[in-house]
């Protein structure tokens, strides 16, 4: 065989290494990018979860404070609709949650949410909360939150 003979076939070869190498850094790099993305929207996931339970559980004390005469910078309506905007955040960030991840967050997510429900159902209803039922609900609440934070943090692959 003579080089004109070899190299078509050798450059024919190069193409074809090429093409495999390109498919290759093509397929990694958008697995990275779909890792990165969902990794993302995880992250603002449990951050936003976890601002609106805040939000939650503090409109809650507020509300009952108010229910109570005490004096507030937000109404009545005000402090209803930002349960119900709240649990609304909640709820969709528990929805993502089922899609993205395990089902150990979206239960601690479950277990933290039905809390401020039962405390806000609680207000609806005139229950007052004091003394040692405030004190459990308290605990059970920090608990609950402990547990939905660690299972972020494994998700996410952060630890304390």
């Amino acid at each position: 065989m003579t080089v004109a003979e070899v190299a078509p076939v050798v450059a024919a070869a190069s193409a074809v290494v090429a093409a495999v190498l390109t498919g290759i850094n093509l397929y990694l790099t958008g697995k990275r990018q779909h890792v990165s993305w969902t990794r993302l929207a995880l992250e603002k996931s449990c951050v936003d979860f976890l601002t609106a339970h805040y939000e939650h559980w503090d409109s809650c004390y507020e509300l009952e404070a108010v229910s109570a005469g005490e004096v507030s910078h937000r109404s009545e309506p005000e402090l209803r609709e930002a349960l119900r905007e709240a649990d609304r955040i909640m709820m969709e960030c528990v929805t993502r949650f089922r899609v993205l991840t395990s089902p150990t967050l979206v239960r601690s997510a479950r277990a933290l949410r039905d809390l401020n429900t039962t405390r806000w159902d609680q207000l609806d209803a005139g229950l007052e909360l004091g003394g040692q039922d405030l004190e459990l609900r308290s605990e059970a609440h920090e608990r609950a939150r402990d547990r939905f934070v660690t299972a972020s943090q494994q998700v996410l692959q952060i630890g304390r």
